[in-house]
């Protein structure tokens, strides 16, 4: 309700916005009236420099700020040029402290209290207490599980080190600050509704799940109490949704703060401080949630490991079919999360562009369009809180997705309980090490000023991340895939990784060529804009459908090429050892996803900081510094997309065939081939 008012009175009344400031007042004053008659918003207007608060389902805007901000803007409608203004207090105006704004939210002020001592010992304190606990309900075998909690607790104390680092950063002058604090109360407001809906939605959730799994028949081999059963069902999914919306969560709050120090290096003239102010941003929650979905998974896997092994018995490759519930619980928000945030976004970006652009034929981010403040929030709630639940449902799926085809494979193959146990951990121990080698990648992330384009330390850091990345995947696959019985099947699955690896490079260079302005495609669209609005759709049109061709060809091939090297690796039973290959060949693309996902939230983070350096009146060389961050920012966000794609399309195969091994013991019964052709009807 509140965007609709805001976008009703601005195509009202914009005519007479810039040129008469009498009329200006009266225009923010009979919509503050008109806002105020509206049920549930008026309480949320609140007057010159002070925050607005959420009221009613909605979050207001203080007019009078961006009123004031707008002074000093002129605009020529009638030519695609406009003259850029500053105030005279602003342009007298110099650099306060670099500690100016940090004490505006106290979340921001516990993290800047964490010093490096009292990350280490929190660090240490974790790591032996999650230790202990894991051993105590597994045993020695959960050395491994060990292994990964101590790699994301150290991870958890890197990403808080990143954070401190972005929040210690200059904020920049008054201007900027209360552009910044917009988007934030309103990014806030977003997500606690949203939350607070998906909350309602999970209760009603979790008490069918735990309804359905307490009348269901007991399942061959799960010989667990109905009741227990529906108990740990219900508590995984709780868990998995819970930490879901908390990755979502950290996203937005990393992002709603570093675009401010972004932009306030981009006003001071670093290139680089801005780039690796907004990379480092993006990397903390790319940590945070990777972090979370693996210590999640491990200590979900110690209790039903104890309950279920400890207490009635089961075989512990039975373990990970209890674990579903976790993966039910993560998609369910990253559902909501992405489709909602996605939807925000996109009509917040095509609403500001419409009555900006097209309307009133103003610049993109102009102080005078409120609607740029729905654009930029949409940012975060959408690429950044969006992007992170997203990311962390596709991670914990396709570990839970291994974890049970390598359980059916070591029932398949009769391994020993030691062996097995290492296959069924072999994707947590790859993604632990994910957080390990995408760290050193994000921190040799820097800016050279030999460098052509701020893209080129990026692809340094992607390259130091995939180097390492393919060194420890080789000892990982050694250590845990290694059968004295079968002593080439480790090689051939390392090879199927090797080969994932390699697939993740080559669909980053064809997303990248496809969307760098620095090549053909993009070059082209532009020349075909030229002569009109035809040719750039044709054109457009026309390299969109193509570049969908190289991505498939090389999925495929990579489908084809690990389902071959790993169907002969246990020859007694290729079909799910073939698919095996492919979990692993999936593993191989996945192996560097937090320093991809990192390049993903360095997009959103680097438009808003362009938002706020435009809306807060500053010089144009600032705004093309935002610009060429933020236009690397759409290349390394469509670049991502793809990577994400190319994941998602080699883990259907795996989710699929740990869905056929759930139904097969669920009913008892082989369920091995699926004939789309013929549909069984029940009479």
């Amino acid at each position: 309700k509140a965007t609709v008012s805001v976008l009703y009175w601005v195509t009202e009344n914009m005519d007479d916005w810039g040129s008469q400031p009498a009329r200006r007042d009266e225009v923010v004053s009979r919509s503050r009236d008109t806002m105020m008659q509206r049920p549930g918003m008026g309480a949320g207007l609140g007057t010159a420099g002070m925050p607005s608060s959420q009221v009613g389902g909605g979050v207001m805007l203080d007019m009078d700020t961006f009123s004031q901000q707008a002074q000093g803007y002129t605009a020529h409608r009638d030519t695609s040029h406009y003259d850029y203004q500053a105030p005279q207090q602003q342009q007298q105006q110099h650099y306060q402290s670099p500690h100016l704004a940090h004490h505006a939210d106290d979340s921001a002020d516990m993290v800047l209290g964490l010093t490096n001592t009292k990350l280490i010992n929190a660090s240490l304190a974790s790591s032996i207490l999650g230790c202990l606990f894991i051993l105590l309900l597994v045993g020695t075998q959960g050395y491994v599980l060990c292994f990964v909690h101590i790699v994301c607790t150290f991870g958890l104390a890197y990403a808080a080190t990143l954070a401190r680092e972005i929040l210690e950063g200059d904020c920049g002058d008054v201007e900027m600050k209360n552009v910044a604090s917009a988007i934030r109360e309103a990014a806030e407001g977003f997500l606690s509704i949203q939350y607070g809906s998906i909350a309602k939605m999970a209760v009603c959730v979790t008490t069918v799940l735990f309804f359905a799994y307490l009348m269901r028949q007991q399942t061959p081999g799960l010989e667990i109490n109905s009741f227990v059963l529906a108990v740990l069902t219900a508590l995984s999914f709780v868990i998995g949704a819970a930490c879901s919306a908390m990755a979502g969560y950290v996203g937005v709050w990393i992002s709603v703060r570093a675009n401010l120090r972004v932009a306030a290096q981009a006003v001071l003239g670093s290139v680089g401080g801005a780039l690796q102010m907004s990379f480092r941003g993006g990397a903390f929650s790319a940590i945070v949630s990777a972090c979370m979905c693996m210590m999640g998974l491990s200590l979900l896997y110690a209790i039903f490991h104890f309950i279920a092994v400890t207490c009635y018995g089961i075989p512990s490759n039975s373990v990970p079919l209890l674990l579903a519930g976790y993966g039910f619980g993560a998609s369910f928000v990253a559902l909501f999360m992405q489709v909602a945030g996605g939807i925000y976004t996109k009509a917040a970006d095509v609403g500001a562009d419409m009555v900006g652009k097209i309307d009133k034929n103003i610049p993109e981010d102009d102080p005078r369009n409120p609607a740029v403040i729905a654009d930029l929030v949409g940012d975060n709630v959408g690429d950044c809180a969006g992007s992170m639940a997203d990311v962390f449902e596709s991670i914990a799926a396709e570990i839970l997705g291994t974890m049970i085809l390598a359980g059916s494979l070591s029932n398949e193959v009769k391994l020993e309980t030691s062996y097995a146990q290492r296959y069924i951990f072999f994707p947590l121990v790859i993604h632990a090490l994910d957080v390990l080698v995408s760290s050193a990648g994000i921190a040799a992330v820097k800016y050279k000023h030999t460098d052509s384009s701020p893209l080129s330390a990026m692809k340094r850091g992607y390259l130091l991340t995939a180097f390492l990345a393919t060194i420890l995947f080789t000892g990982v696959c050694y250590f845990m895939l290694y059968i004295p019985s079968y002593p080439n099947a480790w090689f051939r699955f390392w090879l199927c990784g090797m080969l994932g690896i390699a697939t993740a490079f080559v669909l980053l260079f064809v997303c990248q060529y496809y969307t760098d302005y620095a090549y053909y495609p993009v070059r082209g669209i532009a020349a075909a804009s030229v002569t009109g609005h035809g040719t750039n759709v044709i054109q457009g049109l026309a390299v969109g459908f193509e570049s969908t061709g190289p991505p498939a060809i090389i999925i495929s091939i990579d489908l084809a090429v690990a389902y071959y090297l790993g169907e002969g690796a246990f020859p007694s039973s290729p079909m799910t050892s073939g698919l095996f290959g492919t979990a692993v060949a999936t593993m191989g693309i996945l192996c560097t996803a937090v320093f991809i996902l990192s390049m993903n939230n360095f997009g959103p983070i680097a438009d808003n900081a362009g938002g706020i350096v435009e809306m807060s009146g500053q010089n144009e060389e600032t705004r093309a510094t935002t610009d060429s961050l933020d236009a690397i920012g759409n290349v390394t966000k469509a670049a991502t997309k793809g990577y994400s794609v190319g994941g998602s399309a080699m883990a259907f195969f795996l989710l699929f065939r740990a869905f056929m091994d759930d139904v097969a013991a669920f009913s008892g019964e082989e369920f091995e081939v699926v004939n789309i052709a013929k549909i069984e009807v029940c009479t």
